[in-house]
């Protein structure tokens, strides 16, 4: 959906709807315009299909109240604790591997005769294991990351 900014402050901006809805949007002084625009994505608005069939549906009523965490704090967390998770030499080989239906194509042509791809599947796995011994120190998924990068280059 079109937006247009209509208030720029040092902790949110504002920004108008194309279809005349508009929203303030939180900002932070590390975010460039490609994360400010995910931000602002958050806040277009539903399409009538998706509101409530009438107000006595909706959960809330005027006067209610509750407390609640700010999301990018629980964001945060949810990432800290996806980045503690341990990767040990289990994790390490099967993103190492070759992919099962490379491993099954090798199996089928050395039944026809072929094992050139099956010998070289072979020493990959055997490199794998080589690599990656059952009795490596697990790592951090952090520490994978910051080590190969996020989806960098396998383990």
């Amino acid at each position: 959906m079109d937006y247009t900014v209509r208030e720029v402050a040092v902790d949110h901006i504002v920004v108008d709807f194309s279809n005349g809805g508009w929203a303030e949007v939180p900002v932070q002084r590390d975010w460039d315009r490609a994360r400010i625009e995910t931000e602002i994505s958050k806040f277009v608005p539903f399409t009538n299909d998706m509101a409530f069939a009438s107000e006595a549906d909706v959960p809330l009523v005027v006067g209610d109240t509750g407390t609640v965490g700010s999301y990018y704090d629980s964001m945060a967390a949810a990432e800290a604790t996806r980045r503690a998770v341990e990767v040990t030499y289990e994790g390490f080989r099967s993103r190492a591997y070759p992919t099962l239906g490379d491993q099954l194509d090798a199996l089928y042509k050395a039944r026809q005769g072929d094992s050139t791809e099956l010998n070289a599947i072979d020493a990959e796995i055997a490199q794998v294991k080589t690599d990656y011994p059952k009795d490596m120190t697990a790592i951090t998924q952090g520490q994978y990351e910051d080590t190969y990068g996020n989806g960098g280059p396998t383990p």
